[in-house]
Parts: C-alpha cells; sequence; structure tokens
C-alpha cells in the first residue's frame, strides 16, 4: 500500500474526489475506488482486487500494484525493490528512456530520499547505458 499521492503524481494521473470515492482518470483511463471496499470500476466495468484502500494518518492508501497495472504499467519486486515500469514518456519530442524516483516509507511519513535522474536518448547514446522507463 502506497500513498495516494505518490501514486498519482508519479504516473501522471489525475484524482477527484466524489464522497468517498476517488476517481483516477489518465488518457482514456478511468478508475473509480471507494475507502474500505476492494471493488474498483475501471472505464466501466467493476473489477475485484486484494488489498482495501483505507486512511491512515490522514493519508489515502491504495494498492500499488493494482493502481499502476489499471494504467498499463508492469511491476516487479526484486531484491526487497518495487520497479514500476511505464511507457515511454516523451517531452517536446525527445523520448525519456529512464525516470527514477525513490521514496521511503517510515513511520507513517513518506519521504522522497535518493536522488531523480533523468535518461534520454541524446545521453543514453552517449553513456552507452540501455535503460527502460521506470518508477521505482
Amino acid at each position: 500500500m502506497v500513498p495516494l499521492r505518490v501514486i498519482s503524481e508519479n504516473l501522471g494521473v489525475t484524482v477527484n474526489w466524489l464522497d468517498s470515492a476517488v476517481v483516477l482518470t489518465k488518457s482514456n483511463v478511468e478508475v473509480i475506488l471507494q475507502l474500505n471496499s476492494n471493488k474498483a470500476v475501471i472505464n466501466g466495468k467493476t473489477v475485484l482486487f486484494d488489498a482495501k484502500p483505507y486512511l491512515k494518518n490522514n493519508r489515502t492508501m491504495v494498492p500499488l500494484r493494482f493502481i499502476a497495472e489499471a494504467f498499463g504499467c508492469d511491476v516487479s519486486y526484486s531484491n526487497n525493490a518495487v520497479t514500476v515500469e511505464t511507457k515511454p514518456l516523451i517531452i517536446d519530442g525527445v523520448t525519456v528512456k529512464a525516470l527514477q524516483q525513490e521514496y521511503y516509507l517510515t513511520m507513517g511519513s513518506v519521504v522522497n530520499q535518493g536522488y531523480d535522474s533523468l535518461m534520454t536518448q541524446e545521453n543514453e547514446a552517449a553513456d552507452g547505458i540501455d535503460q527502460r522507463p521506470l518508477l521505482r
């Protein structure tokens, strides 16, 4: 479970609230979640998932894998790290090959530690590094 703000901002998802339901939208995908319910609506179709969204310390906690996969991302776990691979990001016609941010959850708070890095096709060729777009 991760704070809704962390996953929505990093995936570029718009968040709107309707009473106790949260509506997440991006491009042609709309996901509606209800607090404390394991049912969601994705583009008009009701689906079930394992973990119920809930409030903790005034933060809405949502299941990372469910949200990421609903918006077309691949999620993998390796060596205590979770990697969310997104579709390529294009900024002003330049394909971004890797965008990395690291978040740590500590005592109910989110700390954005680590670093932000940006790898484009231009500097990839210079560095000889082959990386897919990722959000970590």
